[in-house]
């Protein structure tokens, strides 16, 4: 009887330290899940930021070209208005 508490005890142990092995396992596993999302997300944000930064240039070009035009049509009603 003595040996088979002794092996019972030894079997839970065992069944613990597997228990425990596993769940470091997956503590790890979910470690490397979450800081590759973060990861992505970052990657994410900064591709982003490069496209929004494209388009704010192309606006500013746009903006800057409209300008160009209109000072130009007003200087020529300008030359008209003096001839």
């Amino acid at each position: 009887e003595a040996r088979a508490r002794v092996a019972i005890t030894e079997q839970e142990r065992q069944d613990e330290e597997l228990e425990k092995a596993k769940m470091k396992e997956l503590a790890h596993a979910n470690k490397i899940y979450k800081e590759k999302i973060v990861e992505e997300k970052c990657k994410k944000r900064a591709r982003e930021k490069v496209e929004q930064d494209q388009v704010n240039v192309e606006k500013r070009a746009a903006i800057k070209e409209y300008k160009a035009k209109r000072k130009y049509k007003k200087v020529e009603r300008n030359a008209k208005k003096v001839l």
